[in-house]
């Protein structure tokens, strides 16, 4: 014989069933708008991290940039490099010298947002000098111990005229000496053979050149490098800031009468224009375009303005521009 269950209790159990399916999707969509709220706080903290992250690349990149550009053309107590003999010419050439549109085949590095990267260099004289007691043939005499080694490229240097040259030999760091290398009779009557009067009264000053360019870091990122004017493009130097995606300068040239101010802004290319130099800029103009070291950090691709064109990214990294003018100092007495 059959048992019959109580149609109470199958109404009970049928209620049980209702009540946790119900449970069930409330707890589905709790679970998802937890879930939802916990990816979307996720993602707004690595955007957050990463344009952190490209706010203090961007002026570290700018406080390096800044701090070399306001010491680009210091000569001491010349005013110029013009009355420097050029025994190394690559030392007392103008003190700010542009490259435009560095090749890929040079850096080993082309931007795909706007036009090829520029290259900067800056030239000067270390602040800290050693006095001459004397110049005797191939020997520069010291009035204490020097803090130069062999290689070295220096500049002697009385306030009026000036001379470069390259410590051709090993130096201990107890010498007082060091050789200059250059020939015998280089100097003439009456001359040293730096080719500068052969009278005491000079200081000798570590020659300074310091240029910034783009290539590809170790991590395969765009990266601004600061080196040397003898330094290769696609090796050379030291990496500052990765995610730099483009480098551009523009040269504000002060055309005669000179007043101390730009009369307009070019690129090193244009500079020559109107009959001007290097040696008429007295500011310059940085641009740098930065971008975060990850992709797929927006919804879609960034649409920027960046050195005065509209461009549209060609991934969904997150970019930011920078730009500044800065005026070189050395040359506004």
């Amino acid at each position: 014989m059959s048992s019959v269950r109580p149609t109470s209790a199958l109404n009970q159990a049928g209620f049980s069933m209702v009540e946790l399916m119900v449970a069930l999707v409330l707890g589905l969509f709790v679970t998802t708008a937890v879930l939802q709220t916990f990816l979307g706080a996720k993602k707004a903290y690595e955007f957050q991290q990463e344009f952190s992250r490209i706010q203090e690349n961007g002026r570290f990149a700018m406080e390096f940039l800044s701090r070399d550009i306001r010491q680009a053309d210091y000569w001491g107590c010349l005013s110029d490099s013009s009355s420097i003999v050029a025994n190394v010419s690559s030392a007392v050439d103008s003190g700010v010298e542009g490259f435009d549109a560095i090749p890929a085949s040079s850096s080993g590095y082309a931007p795909v947002l706007g036009p090829l990267a520029d290259g900067f260099l800056m030239r000067r004289i270390n602040q800290t000098g050693v006095k001459v007691e004397k110049i005797v043939g191939a020997n520069v005499h010291l009035d204490k111990t020097t803090p130069f080694a062999q290689g070295d490229t220096l500049i002697a240097s009385d306030c009026s005229i000036g001379a470069s040259f390259i410590i051709s030999a090993k130096v201990n760091p107890s010498d007082k000496v060091i050789k200059h290398g250059l020939p015998p009779s280089g100097g003439g009557a009456g001359m040293s053979p730096l080719g500068i009067p052969n009278v005491s009264g000079y200081d000798v000053y570590t020659a300074v050149s310091t240029r910034y360019w783009l290539r590809l870091g170790v991590s395969g990122e765009p990266t601004l490098v600061r080196g040397t004017a003898t330094d290769a493009w696609d090796s050379g130097g030291v990496e500052l800031v990765e995610g730099v995606e483009n480098f551009q300068i523009l040269y504000g040239v002060d055309v005669p009468p000179k007043t101390g101010t730009p009369n307009y802004f070019v690129a090193a290319d244009q500079v020559s224009a109107a009959s001007t130099s290097m040696d008429d800029v007295v500011s310059v103009q940085i641009h740098l375009l930065l971008r975060s070291l990850r992709d797929n950090m927006l919804d879609e691709p960034q649409a920027l303005e960046y050195y005065g064109l509209s461009r549209i990214a060609n991934d969904r990294r997150i970019r930011k521009a920078f730009t500044t003018t800065l005026a070189l100092r050395n040359r506004l007495n």
